[in-house]
């Protein structure tokens, strides 16, 4: 134990803090975001797959419901991979040979950058970054002993990293292009290589089958971004993208990036800089997400902290600038740390992040800048909306409820009202996105229907109008900081055939997808 605690201690103290700074700071006027109801949601119907994303989260969030949803568990999970990560970057550290400075230098400036805010978020992200990091490390563990168990190692976690997030796959990609640019390219000769990718063909194959019998829902799903979310992006604003998520650590992991292709001392984990270099070309060409390459950073951070310990060998130098580093760091990430955790209450924080407009904090995916960064925006609004759901559904009488049906326009309605309306009984909510096609019910026979429409003139839609004999605004949601603002609830009473027919058709043909 003493001697774990001499050579790790430092690097535990690190994940701890930030696994503590991600559990006390957040401000209780926010509500969870769009995407992780939709994840609890999931855990209500455990599959091998799901039209957006693997099985992973969906048993994440199974777990989340055998504790009632709570809000600490929900936050603790993603919390405890970043804290984990952390760890993890000065294990890579350590196994390079870094000291206590490398190690300091390392995980500081993984937690001063845009990954406070992707470890406070139940979505996979946290994760995915987290299989990469291990990865890496075992890569560096099979470069320093050539023992072929470290590449069976990163064989299962692959395996179990598709299985949670598919930019995984940039993790082998990258790895097999940097063997054929380095002399690793003696790796192809070892067996353990194709036994670890077969591995991981294995592990992924249960997801993969159900991509198949479904028509590979996941091709339709980056359709829909390519043509809706997607389409802001260029190659200039993802590099913009990279330099501003990590911008506070910026001298670190460039510092990384040049350890790994160009310094002498780099040279054996030169392939490491090629996986960055591959990420970041493919995300480029195939028109990513800039987060999408979050997980090469932990490794350049570990490479920087390296290298710059090693540049300032002398104590001397070594002291001088060491707190001109980390002063620096810190004086960068204060901002940060406001506009990735949210600290203050929406208005303040509206308030605050004003002030980084230029920067890009305000814009959303529909190209537009808005009050809140859109994630923020995303955690408000919901438990508002839930309750006007269930103010249009008690005002029937117990006659009337057992014939109505609730649908919403979008996956965050359809599951926010699931999650905060269980209490209330309300029937199974259904939607048009996400997994909702797959579990709405087919061939339904009702009387009334609650409409969560972000669509305002739907209170005038002929096919509302002229095929119910009524049509109430029950209200709509008014947080003026939510996305979700002036998305309206009507109780749609007395159903035409008609339209029960139009609905039932609808639903086929959307199912009919999978």
């Amino acid at each position: 134990m003493a001697v774990f605690i001499r050579k790790n201690g430092l690097i535990v103290l690190m994940a701890l803090f930030i696994l503590a700074l991600h559990l006390i700071l957040i401000n209780s006027g926010w509500e969870l975001h769009r995407d992780e109801y939709l994840y609890l949601m999931q855990g209500n119907h455990l599959a091998w797959g799901y039209p957006a994303v693997p099985p992973t989260i969906a048993f994440l969030g199974f777990i989340c419901k055998l504790f009632g949803y709570s809000v600490f568990i929900i936050r603790l999970i993603p919390a405890l991979f970043g804290a984990f990560t952390v760890y993890m970057i000065g294990r890579i550290v350590i196994e390079m040979k870094g000291g206590y400075f490398a190690q300091f230098l390392a995980c500081l400036a993984y937690f001063v950058t845009g990954f406070l805010r992707m470890n406070l978020l139940f979505q996979p992200n946290s994760m995915d970054v987290l299989y990469f990091t291990i990865c890496v490390y075992y890569t560096v563990r099979y470069i320093h002993t050539s023992s072929g168990k470290y590449l069976l190692y990163c064989g299962i976690l692959i395996g179990l990293g598709l299985l949670n997030k598919y930019t995984m796959a940039l993790f082998p990609i990258g790895m097999l292009i940097g063997l054929l640019l380095t002399p690793h390219r003696r790796l192809f000769k070892d067996r353990n290589l194709y036994i670890a990718l077969l591995i991981a063909f294995i592990i992924f194959l249960p997801n993969l089958l159900w991509e198949y019998f479904h028509h590979f829902p996941i091709l339709i799903q980056v359709h829909a971004l390519q043509g809706n979310q997607l389409k802001h992006s260029d190659a200039a604003k993802f590099i913009f993208g990279q330099i501003v998520n990590c911008f506070p650590s910026l001298f670190v992991w460039i510092a990384g990036l040049i350890f790994y292709l160009f310094a002498k001392s780099g040279k054996p984990y030169r392939m490491f800089g090629w996986i960055y270099v591959t990420t970041i070309v493919v995300l480029i060409f195939s028109n990513g997400k800039d987060y999408y390459a979050m997980g090469t950073y932990p490794m350049l951070m570990a490479g920087g902290g390296i290298f710059l310990e090693r540049l300032t060998y002398k104590v001397i130098l070594r002291w001088s600038l060491c707190p001109i580093m980390i002063v620096a760091m810190l004086w960068l990430a204060i901002p940060v740390l406001f506009i990735c955790i949210p600290v203050f209450s929406p208005a303040k924080m509206a308030r605050y992040c004003i002030r980084y407009k230029s920067a890009g904090v305000l814009h959303w995916e529909d190209g537009k800048d808005h009050l809140l960064p859109q994630d923020f925006a995303d955690m408000l609004g919901w438990k508002e909306m839930t309750n006007k759901v269930v103010s249009a559904y008690i005002s029937l009488d117990s006659g009337q409820k057992a014939k109505t049906i609730i649908f919403c326009d979008n996956y965050g309605e359809a599951a926010a009202v699931s999650i905060y309306g269980r209490k209330d009984h309300l029937p199974q909510v259904q939607s048009k996105e996400g997994g909702f096609i797959l579990w709405n019910p087919m061939h339904q026979q009702f009387d009334n229907l609650i409409l969560v429409t972000d669509d305002t003139s739907d209170i005038h839609n002929p096919l509302l109008t002229e095929n119910f004999k009524q049509v109430t605004e029950v209200g709509a949601v008014t947080d003026t900081f939510a996305r979700e603002q002036g998305t309206m609830i009507l109780l749609c009473q007395g159903a035409s055939e008609a339209v029960i027919d139009f609905i039932n058709k609808r639903q086929a043909e959307l199912r009919s997808k999978y």
